[in-house]
């Protein structure tokens, strides 16, 4: 698929866990024969044209992966190690916020849900918000990835915490939600079952 050079998007991939209920990377985790959960997701964002993609790592993960994964990425994409797990989540978005050289946009996307895709991630830019977010939802039920404007990086790379809600620093910013038609926006593949029902359904397509 052709980029769409969107000069001025980013996506920030938090996958800074130990990953415990999994008891192995969830990034590492194989999507198909070819690629794992992250260079799916990865490979979504370059697709779609982000300029630049940051994904946000423990340094376990970052050792692990490097010779096989992280180093043979597309240029445009970095990889941060989070050295202060304690701040989990918000930490790691804000370290991969603060990275970005020139970014008016930017996706944050979860690794454990390996399912976005080109339909997803063009419904939500086509509408964007200038001064909040955007989010996909199904039967009302919010998921992944959303987008954030210029305003909530700014804020967010400017903030004194490091240990913040990511929900609570978005609720005074405006909110745009987004119907979309699939469940897979919703998914989070945490746990080894979860997984296994994955791999399962994955052998039912094959065959």
């Amino acid at each position: 698929m052709s980029k769409t050079g969107q000069n001025n998007v980013c996506a920030v991939i938090p996958a800074a866990g130990r990953s415990s209920r999994m008891r192995s990377f969830k990034p590492l985790l194989r999507f198909d024969e070819d690629r794992t959960f992250i260079e799916k997701i990865v490979g979504e964002f370059l697709d779609f044209g982000c300029s630049e993609i940051v994904i946000i790592v423990n340094d376990e993960l970052y050792e692990q992966a490097w010779d096989d994964i992280f180093s043979k990425l597309d240029s445009g994409v970095s990889v941060i190690i989070n050295d202060q797990l304690s701040f989990e989540r918000y930490y790691s978005i804000k370290l991969g916020l603060q990275s970005l050289q020139n970014c008016e946009y930017c996706f944050i996307h979860n690794c454990d849900n390996p399912f976005v895709d080109q339909k997803i991630i063009t419904a939500l830019f086509k509408n964007k918000i200038g001064n909040g977010y955007v989010s996909p939802t199904f039967n009302k039920q919010g998921g992944h990835p959303i987008l954030i404007s210029e305003p909530i990086i700014k804020s967010i790379i400017h903030s004194k915490g490091n240990d913040s809600n990511f929900r609570d620093v978005l609720n005074p910013f405006t909110s745009k939600k987004i119907s979309i038609d699939t469940q897979d926006i919703l998914a989070n593949i945490n746990t080894e079952l979860q997984y296994q029902q994955f791999a399962d359904f994955k052998q039912l397509l094959i065959k």
